[in-house]
């Protein structure tokens, strides 16, 4: 078993770990689930994930790929499993508990009775996501593995992967006035122009940062 591994080189870097005893083996895929994850299929019986996971089966390793492990619970006692192909071929669905697919943000938003949901990708890395949704002004924001938050940041913290080194704080936006209020931003709060995203130091500070992202290098 070994560990994720991020930034640039994964693909090389993994290679040599997972196709030794493979022939045939395809091209990485990269899994949407938790950032950072990847799988290779060699054959239609082996599929190996960098984290260490083997599954025999194509179906299960492309729900452990795309789709999140635990339902969310509808308002009206259905429920359902998000599944985002957004890094395989742009799509996104949901799974409900009868066994129905239905398109993803349309499909929560009537789960939670919610007027409507979008993917958000800007503030995330390697593959992560999660669900803006908005009842006239009040927000939800649900991640990737299902779990739902009232405060942006921490849907943001849980579709950004650290990594080891190799990262940098980057501007996702050209101009601090894109924002609703620039003091929402520490990159933003001295000058409304263009962020100075390197005044977040850390990780945690420039996933915060409306104006940011976590960016591999």
């Amino acid at each position: 078993m070994f560990s994720l591994l991020f930034g640039v080189g994964l693909v090389a870097a993994l290679a040599p770990m997972l196709t030794g005893g493979c022939t045939q083996c395809d091209e990485f895929l990269e899994c949407t689930t938790k950032p950072g994850l990847r799988y290779v299929e060699c054959g239609s019986k082996q599929h190996e994930f960098n984290d260490g996971v083997s599954l025999d089966d194509e179906d299960t390793a492309w729900d452990y790929c795309f789709c999140n492990s635990s339902r969310l619970q509808c308002e009206n006692g259905s429920s359902l499993r998000m599944c985002n192909y957004m890094t395989y071929d742009g799509s996104v669905a949901a799974l409900f508990n009868d066994g129905t697919y239905a398109e993803l943000t349309s499909a929560v938003a009537g789960c939670l009775e919610y007027d409507g949901c979008a993917v958000e990708i800007a503030r995330c890395n390697y593959g992560g996501w999660y669900l803006n949704c908005a009842r006239g002004d009040e927000r939800v924001y649900i991640s990737g593995a299902g779990q739902i938050f009232k405060d942006e940041k921490n849907a943001v913290d849980t579709c950004v992967a650290r990594g080891p080194g190799g990262f940098a704080c980057e501007p996702i936006i050209d101009d601090c006035e894109d924002l609703d209020s620039c003091a929402l931003s520490k990159a933003c709060s001295e000058f409304c122009s263009s962020p100075a995203c390197f005044n977040n130091k850390n990780a945690a500070d420039c996933i915060a940062d409306p104006a940011c992202r976590w960016t591999p290098q």
